[in-house]
C-alpha cells in the first residue's frame, strides 16, 4: 500500500511537460480568413461563386492570373499578421492553383491546411498522424517547387 502511495505522490510531483507554443486563436483565425479569401478568389475548396479565376476546358491558368486575383482578394482586408506572423503559399498544378496553405512564422512550424468552408481548419504541426503527414507533404512541395506562389514573399521554409 505504501508503495502505491509513494508512486502516486511521485507522479503528482513530476514536472509537467511544457506544451509547445502554437499560434494564438486570433492569429489562427486570421490565417484561416486570409486563406479562405484566396480559396474564394481562386474557386478552390467548393467555395461558391463568384471567383476571380476563370476555369475552363483547355485554359491553363497562369501564375500572373493567380497573383492578380490574390492581390485583388487581399487588398483592403485587415490582415495585420500577413508577412510578419504568417505567409500564404499557393501550390500550383499544371492547370492552375491546386491548394493554399498558411504557414506560421511565429511560432514556426505550424501550418493551416486548406479545407472545405464548412469544416474547422486548425493550425497543424508535422507529425506521424494523418494531418501531420499532410502538413509535411504540403510544406515540402511548397518549399521545393519553383511554381509555388507566395504572399507576400517566401518565408517559413526549413
Amino acid at each position: 500500500m505504501r508503495t502505491v502511495l509513494i508512486i502516486v505522490c511521485l507522479a503528482c510531483a513530476a514536472p509537467a511537460v511544457a506544451k509547445e507554443p502554437s499560434p494564438s486563436k486570433a492569429d489562427a483565425a486570421e490565417m484561416l480568413k486570409a486563406m479562405r479569401l484566396l480559396d474564394q478568389s481562386f474557386g478552390l475548396e467548393s467555395m461558391p461563386k463568384p471567383h476571380c479565376l476563370k476555369w475552363g476546358y483547355g485554359h491553363l491558368i497562369t501564375a500572373d492570373e493567380v497573383k492578380a486575383c490574390a492581390k485583388t482578394a487581399l487588398e483592403g482586408q485587415s490582415l495585420p499578421g500577413l508577412g510578419t506572423k504568417y505567409v500564404l503559399a499557393t501550390l500550383m498544378a499544371d492547370i492552375g492553383p491546386q491548394t493554399v496553405i498558411a504557414v506560421s512564422l511565429d511560432p514556426a512550424g505550424w501550418t493551416v491546411l486548406s479545407c472545405d468552408p464548412t469544416r474547422p481548419c486548425p493550425p497543424r504541426k508535422p507529425g506521424p498522424d494523418k494531418f501531420g503527414l499532410r502538413v509535411t507533404d504540403q510544406m515540402n512541395r511548397a518549399c521545393t517547387k519553383p511554381t509555388t506562389i507566395w504572399f507576400p514573399e517566401k518565408k517559413g521554409c526549413p
